[in-house]
């Protein structure tokens, strides 16, 4: 898993972040998450916010360099 980033930090992305990088809303991601077509989210805060971990996402589209972002 380390050459998963390819010299990227892992971190926990929000959804804004995930929505940037891979160039989808947030409402499509949502639907995606139900039909089990995009990962379940990491971690989910008290107040409801979704996190991934980059590598995560990374693993999911089994991409070796940057998505959209």
């Amino acid at each position: 898993m380390e050459n998963a980033l390819y010299g990227e930090e892992d971190r926990l992305l929000k959804t804004s972040e995930v929505t940037k990088m891979v160039g989808m809303t947030r409402a499509s991601i949502i639907k995606m998450i139900e039909s089990q077509q995009f990962p379940e989210p990491d971690w989910v805060s008290e107040s409801g916010y979704k996190h991934w971990w980059k590598s995560t996402i990374y693993a999911h589209f089994n991409k070796k360099q940057a998505l959209v972002s």
